[in-house]
C-alpha cells in the first residue's frame, strides 16, 4: 500500500494520493445507464416535487369514492343530523363496495362474503363414515344387530 493512500476502512477524501474528484459529467452518463435520471427530463426542485407526490398519494388512497346518493343524504338534512344519516348510510355498504382492496390482514376473511359460492357435489362420491357408523340416530347403545365396521 502507498503511504497516504486511502485504506480499506477509510473514505477517500483529497489528502489522499490516489483521490480524483468525481466531476458531473462523469457521473450523468452513469446515471443515465441506471434509469435514475431519464435522458431528457429536466431536474425538480423540491418545491415542484410536491404535486407528483400527492398524484401518487391519490393513487394509493384504499377507499372507493363515495356514491351520489349516499353524498346527498347528508346535504339534505336539518338540524345537523346529515353526518349521522351520511355514516349509516356508509355503514350500510359492504366493504368491498367502499374499498378497492382489503386494507388489512384480518379482513381476508369474509372479504367476499356476499357472494355466492359454488355448493356443488363432489365428482368422486364420498361417503360420511364417521356419521354412519358412530351417531346412533335413534339409540345410542350399539345393539347386537348392529354391524360393526
Amino acid at each position: 500500500m502507498e503511504p497516504g493512500s486511502c485504506r480499506w476502512d477509510d473514505e477517500p477524501d483529497d489528502d489522499d494520493v490516489d483521490f480524483v474528484p468525481p466531476s458531473e459529467k462523469e457521473l450523468e452518463p452513469e446515471i443515465e445507464q441506471i434509469g435514475l435520471l431519464r435522458p431528457g427530463r429536466k431536474r425538480v426542485t423540491p418545491e415542484e416535487e410536491v404535486p407528483v407526490e400527492m398524484e401518487l398519494i391519490k393513487e394509493m388512497e384504499p377507499m372507493k369514492p363515495v356514491r351520489i346518493d349516499t353524498k346527498e343524504a347528508s346535504v339534505h338534512s336539518k338540524e345537523g343530523k346529515g353526518k349521522i344519516k351520511y355514516l349509516k348510510a356508509r355503514n350500510r355498504d359492504d366493504p368491498e363496495d367502499k374499498y378497492y382492496s382489503p386494507v388489512c390482514t384480518s379482513w381476508d376473511y369474509g372479504w367476499t362474503y356476499g357472494e355466492d359460492t359454488d355448493l356443488s357435489t363432489p365428482t368422486h362420491g364420498r361417503v360420511q363414515m364417521i356419521k354412519q357408523s358412530f351417531f346412533r340416530q335413534n339409540d345410542p347403545q350399539l345393539k347386537p344387530r348392529d354391524p360393526i365396521n
